[in-house]
């Protein structure tokens, strides 16, 4: 999705996609920064979606960057819309 990072929701672990997407986008990971996340998900008639929220990047102590997500900006965007 154009302009967004892929991220689990599930456990908000930043993946291969995810540093993917920020490559792609020319961003380097750092504490604070405020992002635009993605996930693939569907409607109740199984028609494909985004789950879309914002979250700001922390890097825990192990290392591995998370998103910290708004809860209250998820939002869907049907993926025909999103291409």
């Amino acid at each position: 999705m154009d302009g967004g990072v892929y991220l689990y929701f599930g456990d908000s672990l930043l993946t291969k996609g995810s540093h993917d997407d920020l490559a792609r986008l020319g961003i380097e990971p750092k504490e604070g920064l405020s992002l635009n996340f993605y996930d693939l998900d569907a409607d109740e008639n199984g028609n494909p979606n985004y789950l879309c929220a914002k979250g700001v990047l922390y890097k825990r102590s192990d290392g591995k960057w998370h998103a910290d997500i708004d809860q209250s900006s998820f939002h869907w965007i049907p993926r025909a819309d999103a291409e």
